[in-house]
């Protein structure tokens, strides 16, 4: 039997630790003495009688409660304070003027105009707007509300891309509003997102369905260099995301309020170019060489002062893009090569990623944004940086 005795250092160690289930452990054992399940050891605590006299002046109800505060507080953390952030919108108190400044979100639905560039109207579309609470709930808008937003409000047009029925749309939209914004450093500029909703609903099967929404995207792109116009007419300088075959609405859109012309058709009244955007693609369906000088967007980067592009090199649709644009590969497959300079003549700032690891053969817009490829915080950044 060997017995261990304790030093005045282990005693001041373990005084916190367990010590007190020890103590109680060994009150029915005679001499303090307590006996390891194995019966080889036995421990002596005749040292240790004035900590014993301590702890037994502890008042374990205070501790209970102690620890219960502890309890709650983690909790708390956990639990309610992530949900706040990620769901709480935007508030700016102005004391001048006692007006509160909130995010919003609107739909611009052009489903039920003309789709073809040589039969639209652009004197003054009819776009059909609706404004969505936050459980997404529309209710109908005025256009000129829409396009009336606060002083220091961040407009961001959203497009979407092919296939997207109309009933879906609303629960896409916002799940990459949420994604994005909620990964922002800075809460304290109130957003206006705008969701740009154009007839992308499948018919046919493949490559012709894949041509037909080639043919509305050009006339989309006219549509929304319209509307862009009129916001620039307001003071504001909109950032765009887009996916896929909105890839294509942007840039035409950017290209035709430059001068150009997008399918032997232009956008009548005075040109613009300067607007200074940033434009974040996720899997754009565009030739590589598009934005390039020349290409059949070129005029689009006299509009941009920053560009982000998410590619992806085992895209199994992108990958078939030269069958809808023969000679030439997608940029969303290819990543880029080159493009055309700003309005002063810098070389245009391109930030790129390949998410093939991510997302793989895949042509879903969701990975992109869920994968490590974490395109929310890609766009997040964009627009902050801009």
């Amino acid at each position: 039997m060997h017995h261990v005795f304790f030093g005045q250092q282990f005693v001041v160690a373990t005084q916190h630790a367990s010590f007190c289930m020890i103590d109680m452990t060994t009150k029915s054992l005679p001499h303090h003495s307590w006996q390891l399940p194995d019966a080889s050891v036995a421990v002596d605590f005749r040292p240790l009688p004035r900590f014993r006299h301590r702890w037994s002046n502890v008042r374990w109800s205070n501790v209970r409660w102690s620890i219960a505060s502890w309890a709650v507080w983690a909790f708390s953390l956990l639990i309610v304070h992530p949900a706040a952030l990620a769901e709480s919108p935007t508030r700016i108190d102005h004391d001048d003027t006692h007006t509160v400044l909130e995010d919003s979100t609107y739909v611009l639905s052009t489903r039920h105009l003309a789709s073809q560039c040589g039969c639209i109207d652009l004197q003054r579309p009819n776009l059909r707007v609706s404004q969505l609470d936050s459980c997404g709930r529309a209710t109908g808008a005025d256009l000129e509300d829409c396009l009336s937003a606060p002083p220091g409000t961040l407009l961001v047009i959203y497009v979407h891309g092919n296939r997207m029925e109309s009933c879906d749309l609303v629960g896409r939209a916002l799940d990459v509003r949420r994604q994005v914004l909620a990964r922002r450093y800075d809460r304290s500029t109130p957003v206006r997102w705008l969701v740009w909703s154009w007839p992308s609903e499948q018919q046919g099967i493949l490559l012709d369905d894949a041509r037909l929404k080639a043919r509305r995207a050009d006339a989309q792109s006219l549509y929304l260099a319209w509307f862009v116009r009129e916001l620039s007419a307001r003071g504001h300088r909109p950032q765009f995301i887009a996916y896929s075959f909105g890839a294509r609405v942007v840039t035409g859109s950017l290209h035709a309020l430059a001068g150009g012309s997008i399918a032997g058709f232009g956008l009548p009244g005075e040109k613009y170019q300067g607007l200074d955007a940033a434009v974040g693609l996720v899997a754009p369906a565009i030739g590589e060489d598009w934005l390039c000088t020349n290409g059949q967007h070129g005029l689009a980067t006299t509009n941009l002062r920053h560009l982000t592009v998410l590619y992806n090199q085992r895209d199994a649709i992108l990958k078939r893009y030269p069958l809808l644009d023969p000679g030439s590969e997608a940029l969303g497959y290819l990543g880029p090569r080159g493009f055309a300079p700003r309005l002063d003549g810098s070389r245009l700032p391109v930030e790129f990623r390949n998410c093939s690891h991510t997302v793989g053969r895949r042509h879903a817009e969701e990975d992109y944004y869920r994968g490590s490829c974490n395109a929310g915080r890609t766009m997040a950044k964009m627009l902050e940086a801009n």
